[in-house]
């Protein structure tokens, strides 16, 4: 989420429509058992931690934080009116949170004087709302929320909000040759590599489950251990041999979860999508078939 404190171009937190602060329970739990958190992410912890801000350009702020965890699920399958219905969902959540920290009363105050007065670009309103307000809140937690609003300068089409949802991962080709974990930390080596991939291991939590009498937060990897620069096989883009023959999946390939982490960067994009190019080239130059061009 991109925030600012700068009090000319702020919009401050109000609450939204359909808040509520019973969705932050176990967040506020977890805040009141641990107290002040100086990381941004905590593998173990039921709910979103403190966040930690980076410094952007004209006092703004990226906050990496806020994930509704479990309820994106439907998204990449949803229709159009079911997909605004879960943006809605998480618009609501991040700016609840940030509410609730700047006011309630159970708040660390550190945390919520801090959120008090920052506004964001990006995800979820009852988040925010939930950690500047929510009278709950550990008072350290309410003074580093309060001064966070919403920059009035951007997303000036849209209320100041983003139109979009950050989706990082959605539906992929089951294709030819499927990228794993072994191929990212180098266990396994492909002869065919048209790009290389550089990326830790990262995913966001995926789902909430009960271990030991405990809630956490289940699928959370970020690591770059054993990760090193490595190819991407260009079999990983071609379909199945009995279910197409001239089709090229640049970004959608066949990777899994874990492995796609990975993969997913911009630049990695970049270079999967050239290499397609020139293999679509050669496959109607020569008129063969995708899969001969690894030949």
């Amino acid at each position: 989420m991109c925030l600012t404190n700068d009090t000319r171009i702020r919009i401050n937190i109000t609450k939204p429509d359909g808040y509520d602060p019973a969705i932050f329970e176990l967040y506020l739990r977890d805040l009141l058992a641990k107290g002040h958190h100086n990381k941004t992410s905590d593998l173990n912890a039921p709910g979103p931690q403190l966040p930690g801000y980076s410094p952007m350009p004209h006092n703004k702020s990226d906050y990496n934080m806020g994930d509704y965890v479990g309820m994106n699920h439907d998204y990449a399958n949803a229709s159009y009116e079911v997909r605004q219905k879960i943006f809605n969902q998480h618009k609501t959540y991040s700016l609840g949170l940030i509410y609730f920290m700047q006011n309630d009363p159970r708040m660390p105050k550190v945390t919520k004087s801090h959120m008090v007065g920052w506004g964001l670009k990006v995800t979820n309103l009852g988040l925010i709302y939930f950690m500047q307000n929510d009278p709950r809140m550990p008072k350290v937690t309410k003074s580093h929320m309060v001064g966070w609003g919403l920059p009035n300068d951007e997303f000036v089409d849209t209320d100041h909000w983003t139109p979009a949802l950050y989706v990082r991962e959605a539906r992929r080709m089951i294709g030819t040759y499927i990228m794993t974990e072994n191929n990212v930390v180098n266990k396994t080596r492909v002869t065919d590599g048209i790009a290389t991939g550089s990326y830790s291991l990262d995913s966001h939590s995926t789902q909430n489950i009960v271990w030991k009498g405990m809630v956490k937060n289940e699928g959370c990897v970020s690591t770059a251990e054993g990760v090193h620069p490595y190819p991407i096989s260009y079999q990983s883009m071609t379909p199945k041999h009995m279910e197409a023959h001239n089709v090229l999946v640049p970004v959608c390939l066949s990777a899994s979860h874990i492995a796609y982490g990975s993969i997913r960067m911009e630049p990695v994009f970049m270079m999967l999508g050239e290499a397609a190019g020139a293999a679509a080239h050669l496959a109607l130059d020569e008129d063969v078939m995708v899969h001969r061009d690894a030949k």
